[in-house]
């Protein structure tokens, strides 16, 4: 089970404070899939919207770099909730009250908290908000985009897990799951942060095999969507306050200084 106290990154950053009870984030990442020995009639389910072969792998990280959760074995035409519902089925718990923030490629479920629809995502960090839910989506995808910034540098580390003399299909999901522990290793004994800096100029070029986010089919909306839905307010509500407090202390500094 993940940890139940507060990552540092949310306690130590202000605006990021609402977040508190965000242990990490979750996503569907795409890793080649050597169907060769699938029968033909089968290797299809295996292309996922960008029309590449690929096994869709639930990666649940921490905002320390580290995986918390993997479930490999996916053909990669499944949808991110059909996955994230068999994670679920095979009993993966969660501390009670804490959730991970998902992109728009999930529902709002009681593990799951996802942008405002319809409302800017990737906004630079200078942009300035117009509304709460701008400011959530606006730190939302910067907490968020942890698990993607994490699973690139695994993928340029071991390269194997996207080139195409990966081993047949039966072997790769154990592969996954055996490479991301590795790298959790590694972590604990050398930190990321040689890991950044290493492969800061491949990441530039990094061959992206990740399917755009495609609408949800197949698979039912959480109960607890609704639930989520109200608590996305009120951590919107909690960031809108936090920053407009904040942009108050700014401007009366300013003043200070110019008179």
């Amino acid at each position: 089970m993940p940890r139940e106290r507060p990552p540092l990154k949310v306690t130590e950053d202000p605006k990021f404070h609402a977040f508190r009870d965000a242990i990490g984030a979750m996503n569907g990442v795409h890793v080649h899939a050597n169907v060769k020995n699938i029968p033909t009639a089968k290797q299809e389910g295996f292309r996922n919207s960008s029309g590449r072969l690929t096994q869709n792998v639930l990666v649940r990280c921490g905002f320390d770099s580290t995986y918390q959760y993997v479930l490999a074995g996916w053909k990669g035409s499944a949808t991110n909730p059909c996955v994230e519902n068999d994670a679920r089925k095979r009993g993966f718990l969660l501390p009670r009250g804490k959730y991970y923030l998902c992109d728009s490629g999930y529902f709002n479920s009681v593990t799951a908290l996802t942008p405002y629809p319809d409302v800017p995502y990737d906004l630079q960090e200078t942009s300035i908000p117009h509304n709460k839910e701008e400011l959530f989506n606006l730190r939302h995808a910067a907490l968020r985009h942890e698990v993607d910034r994490t699973f690139r540098l695994t993928r340029q580390k071991f390269k194997i897990l996207w080139k195409p003399e990966f081993p047949e299909f039966k072997k790769q999901a154990y592969l996954v799951i055996a490479l991301t522990g590795l790298w959790n290793f590694i972590q604990a004994h050398e930190g990321a942060e040689n890991d950044a800096q290493v492969f800061a100029e491949d990441l530039d070029h990094d061959q992206d095999d990740q399917p755009p986010v495609k609408p949800i089919v197949g698979c039912e909306p959480s109960q607890f969507g609704e639930a989520m839905d109200k608590r996305r307010d009120v951590i919107a509500a909690e960031l809108w306050e936090q920053y407009h407090r904040t942009s108050a202390v700014v401007s009366r500094n300013k003043r200070k200084i110019g008179e």
